[in-house]
């Protein structure tokens, strides 16, 4: 019999770079779909705002938590879009999304 001992430490060093990617990939899907949850909270709390024209809140309230906000005014509609960069921790979407914003948006009706 030989002795094989070695060879399981061996495989795992070879699969544990791939493992370690694959765990941080999945962490910052987690954390761009938390991102996104969070502006759809934030976007619910500037509509609020908006509706009852406070627009000194909506000023404060984006300095604040560090987000992008856009105006579109459209005859009797306004749209109002949030974007927030996103933290990437893998070297692998580092590569492929360099600058990722995290956007959602909302139209509402004039009154």
């Amino acid at each position: 019999m030989k002795n094989n001992k070695g060879q399981a430490l061996i495989e795992f060093i070879f699969i544990l770079p791939l493992l370690i990617v694959i765990i941080t990939v999945i962490i910052d899907f987690l954390g761009i779909m938390s991102l996104k949850y969070s502006l759809q909270n934030d976007l619910d709390n500037i509509y609020i705002m908006y509706k009852d024209g406070d627009t000194s809140k909506i000023n404060n309230y984006i300095s604040a938590n560090n987000i992008n906000i856009n105006y579109k005014i459209e005859d009797e509609f306004t749209k109002i879009e949030l974007s927030k960069k996103a933290k990437l921790t893998s070297f692998i979407l580092k590569g492929i999304m360099n600058d990722y914003y995290i956007k959602v948006d909302r139209t509402i009706i004039n009154e």
